[in-house]
């Protein structure tokens, strides 16, 4: 998959779909700006959903103890899978 593909991807399905995907809207707080709630990979109570940007981002664990504690779509499938991202794409 080439980096053009990634984009479109990106474009195409977007951060809401994937929490939907994994079941993870109904355990959210709706935001101004996206969600907040426990870390779908760390469990922490310190995870934020930024819908705007499709972006998200760990306060809690994953910040501690990752060197990934955020990113796009495909960072999230890529950990909460624990495959890389061209797998999670």
């Amino acid at each position: 998959m080439t980096y053009e593909n990634f984009r479109k991807l990106k474009e195409r399905v977007t951060l809401t779909d994937v929490l939907e995907h994994y079941g993870l809207l109904e355990s959210l707080t709706e935001t101004q700006q996206g969600y907040t709630g426990n870390c779908p990979i760390c469990g922490s109570d310190a995870f934020k959903a930024n819908t705007e940007k499709n972006a998200w981002f760990c306060f809690g664990e994953c910040k501690e103890h990752e060197e990934k504690n955020g990113g796009n779509i495909l960072d999230l499938v890529a950990r909460k899978e624990g495959v890389s991202v061209k797998k999670a794409a």
